[in-house]
């Protein structure tokens, strides 16, 4: 049988009632994105030099929130500020909606409504405007009035996140993309269509022949993103076989933001764009040869294959100081993103989370990331930070030290204290919203991050944890919960509820009562 398909681009426009009508067919479920948390913004755009409105006392508004699910836990943690969240999908802000009524917020409502349309009478003005999964996914004039919106409803002081796919890192899975797209085009159904995708991402796969192909290392790091999604079907449709998907340069993005008066601060993740990431002697290439921070980020892009970003943006009036300067880190707050490694011929290791290896020759910041380490993922004030590091380093040592942990990914900077414990307390406590959240067994670290309770004892134990009970009062109400395969005697009981205690500090879940 001959069949006559055609090769379907990205870059088409479509209306507002087909991205509605997608969205409503296949709802997008927003989970927490750790980058886009408001402590995170705030603690950047300080270290750059501004003044955010703090965390607990701001209004936040995100554009294209599908469910809400993002903001849910801000609002959750920061009754003092107000949460709006609109989206394009009625059924995506009715499902958003009911999770709201669940948890009694009156400090976070959800709208139905398209940017396009988006009038001044709409919006009120904002702290901070979050735009994260929609910029590259909507028309030019959507794009357009997103941007005039972040310029004309936010603060004088106030920040956005926005993300986009960059090129060059884009052109590979742009060209994987239209492979689905042909791949499946005779398919209607978008479940279906993704469902096809996702075969035939997996018979790639399995072709190890030259894994050192570049078209092979597309599919394998696309297989692996798709382990790692909580609902890869749906990351298919909205990702990768969507009418819609333009990438831009950095460049292209800078002047696109500087025609609506905005300017660039900082990535949210300023690991991911930084010179740093590069190897010492393009770093080194880069930095000497152009003083112009944009050209070095630029650059950045082609060097290491940058395929995403996010952007933080202010106003364009405002003074964004690339200097370091120790007064403006410490009062934030800090967190270990790397862990020691075994020492190799005497020499201190440390490995990131993104899996960066790296080297500390000074032994008072070997000492000061060890204890910092420790405590993961609970945070350190910066001051404190800065006293294990002792009198003989200057503050300009300090904070050229936290500076470039941050800029190497070895450590991040919030504006709040993360609200976590990696102690077990006598009487260990879970937030509200993850004892209620664990009944659907997804619940949100103090790190803004999604974290799956894989078993009914987890999610048992989870509910238990209101503070109120000991150690040995828990394992005797989870025995009554919980049924086990075979009899377990006291002691192993025991184990299991300190083991799970344990695994959920480390997650950074508890929290002191």
């Amino acid at each position: 049988m001959n069949e006559t398909r055609s090769i379907e681009k990205f870059g088409s426009a479509p209306s507002s009632a087909a991205l509605r009508k997608s969205y409503d067919t296949v709802p997008y479920r927003n989970l927490p994105k750790p980058f886009t948390h408001i402590s995170r913004i705030s603690a950047i755009a300080a270290w750059r030099g501004l003044t955010p409105a703090p965390p607990r006392s701001c209004r936040v508004l995100e554009l294209g929130c599908a469910d809400g699910g993002n903001l849910l836990p801000m609002a959750a943690d920061y009754p003092g500020s107000q949460f709006v969240g609109i989206d394009l999908s009625p059924v995506q802000v009715d499902m958003g909606r009911q999770a709201i009524r669940d948890l009694s917020l009156d400090n976070f409502e959800l709208r139905t409504g398209d940017i396009l349309e988006l009038g001044a009478d709409d919006l009120e003005r904002f702290d901070y405007i979050i735009v994260d999964g929609v910029f590259s996914w909507v028309p030019f004039a959507v794009q357009e009035r997103i941007l005039a919106i972040c310029r004309d409803h936010l603060e004088e002081t106030g920040i956005a996140f926005v993300s986009y796919n960059t090129y060059p890192g884009w052109h590979g899975k742009q060209a994987l993309g239209e492979l689905m797209r042909y791949h499946t085009n005779q398919i209607s159904d978008p479940r279906d269509k993704a469902v096809a995708a996702q075969d035939l991402i997996h018979r790639l796969a399995n072709q190890t022949r030259l894994p050192d192909d570049p078209a092979a290392m597309l599919v394998h790091r696309l297989q692996q993103d798709l382990e790692k999604s909580d609902d890869p079907i749906t990351y298919l449709v909205h990702e990768y076989l969507i009418d819609t998907n333009q990438p831009l340069y950095f460049k292209e993005f800078l002047d696109r933001i500087e025609a609506f008066a905005l300017q660039y601060v900082d990535d949210a993740f300023p690991a991911s764009t930084a010179p740093d990431r590069l190897v010492p002697e393009l770093r080194q290439w880069v930095v000497e040869r152009y003083d112009n921070y944009k050209e070095q980020q630029q650059y950045v892009d082609f060097l290491a294959n940058v395929a995403f970003r996010r952007s933080l943006l202010c106003h364009g009036h405002l003074h964004v100081d690339r200097k370091i300067d120790f007064g403006r880190l410490q009062s934030l707050h800090a967190v270990a993103t790397c862990r020691r490694e075994e020492s190799q011929d005497g020499v201190i290791h440390f490995r990131t989370d993104a899996g960066r290896k790296f080297c500390v020759e000074h032994s008072v910041l070997q000492t000061a990331l060890d204890l910092l380490a420790a405590d993961r993922p609970a945070s350190m004030p910066v001051a404190q930070f800065r006293d294990t590091l002792g009198e003989d380093v200057t503050d300009d040592e300090a904070a050229d030290m936290v500076e470039c942990m941050m800029l190497g990914g070895a450590l991040e900077v919030t504006f709040e204290p993360r609200r976590c414990t990696r102690t077990i307390d006598p009487r260990p406590c879970l937030s509200p919203l993850c004892r209620q959240l664990s009944t659907t067994g997804l619940v949100t670290t103090a790190a803004h991050r999604p974290v799956r309770l894989e078993n009914a004892f987890q999610q048992q134990l989870a509910q238990l944890l209101d503070g109120t009970h000991t150690v040995g009062e828990l394992t005797s109400l989870v025995q009554q919960r919980v049924k086990p395969y075979k009899p377990l005697s006291a002691a192993r009981w025991d184990s299991l509820v300190r083991d799970q205690l344990e695994w959920l500090a480390e997650q950074g879940l508890l929290q002191q009562a």
